[in-house]
């Protein structure tokens, strides 16, 4: 657990942060080009509106492929744990999102 910034009404917090990076280097990344913002902007047309929403937690909103969860798993005190969502720390997972968008 990492302590995060005191929130408004002064109260420590925390986040769960699991070291992925053993995992991350046998990960096979994709080769995606990054959009281009102008290219993204054309898509929308003529929509009158659109929005974002929730992108602060995005990536506890995308279902992990079932095959791949066994490797997210991390030991706490309490037992052993995994993900049933894109846990944030992934090699892929800011591609995965970035697709969402």
């Amino acid at each position: 657990m990492v302590p995060k910034k005191l929130d408004a009404s002064g109260q420590q917090k925390f986040r769960l942060v699991v070291d992925y990076r053993k995992l991350n280097e046998k990960t096979v990344g994709n080769a995606y080009q990054v959009p281009d913002i102008t290219e993204i902007l054309d898509q929308l047309g003529q929509v009158k509106y659109f929005s974002c929403l929730d992108l602060a937690m995005e990536y506890h909103q995308i279902d992990m492929n079932p095959s791949d969860i066994d490797k997210t798993a991390f030991s706490t005190k309490e037992g052993q744990w995994v993900y049933k969502t894109m846990p944030y720390g992934l090699k892929m997972a800011s591609a995965v999102c970035g697709l969402c968008i």
